[in-house]
């Protein structure tokens, strides 16, 4: 008798430390799945992050490191692409035939209004210098005056 309450007392206990052992499993599940969300989203936030420093410090190379799957693409765009997808670039994009045309119009508008970052005005507002107005005046009373410019003619 001794020996099945004692029997009986250890299955407690194996049941006991079972279900503790399987809430814990949901547990780490439940962390391990919070820890890759939280490692996406710092991905997203240092990507964000170092486009910021490059638009605001510049960057000691303008040159493009892309491969040919950024072809038509802009340094922003690649950037995007890059925050979206992380650094998977075994995965192709697949896009339709509309996706192609739409993305054809979209590039083709962007290359006409290349970006001048030289802040030049697109249109000169000229000035008319080459009209010239003369008028007459006596310059002996603007000698008088007290008025000796350079422009004043020797006579």
């Amino acid at each position: 008798m001794e020996y099945e309450k004692r029997i009986k007392e250890l299955l407690d206990a194996v049941s006991t430390l079972l279900d503790s052992n399987n809430e814990l499993g949901e547990r780490l599940s439940q962390s391990m799945e919070e820890n890759q969300a939280l490692k996406s989203r710092i991905a997203v936030l240092e990507g964000e992050l170092s486009r910021g420093r490059r638009s605001r410090y510049g960057k000691s190379s303008e040159k493009s490191h892309g491969g040919p799957s950024n072809k038509g693409k802009t340094k922003e765009e690649q950037e995007e692409d890059y925050i979206r997808n992380g650094s998977k670039k075994g995965v192709p994009v697949e896009e339709t035939d509309e996706e192609d045309d739409e993305a054809d119009e979209v590039t083709s508008s962007a290359a006409s209004k290349e970006y001048d970052g030289s802040n030049r005005p697109d249109k000169y507002n000229t000035m008319h210098a080459d009209i010239c107005v003369i008028h007459e005046c006596d310059l002996e009373k603007l000698k008088e005056l007290g008025y000796t410019g350079r422009n004043l003619p020797v006579m």
